[in-house]
């Protein structure tokens, strides 16, 4: 209902905005996936650790491995995507 209730703000706005964005926080599940099906959707992880702690996990990863600035500037230092990537 959230989700909808958001698209029907973004396409038919009650006002005459020149443009509307809806920022939603939200966990992995249900709601996520409710989410993530619009493509006007676009997920972003925003959980992530301080740089030091990021680059501590960064070095246990085995090599070939692409530069820490790198994993870092992607990642914005979420150690899930870091193992996605």
């Amino acid at each position: 209902m959230y989700v909808k209730s958001l698209l029907s703000l973004v396409e038919y706005p009650p006002e005459g905005y020149e443009r509307i964005v809806a920022i939603v926080a939200t966990s992995e599940g249900f709601s996520r996936w409710e989410i993530g099906r619009h493509l006007w959707a676009n997920i972003m992880p925003m959980w992530n650790m301080s740089k030091r702690g990021f680059e501590g996990l960064y070095e246990k990863l085995p090599s070939p491995k692409i530069n820490f600035e790198e994993a870092w500037r992607l990642t914005g230092g979420n150690p899930r995507m870091l193992s996605q990537l």
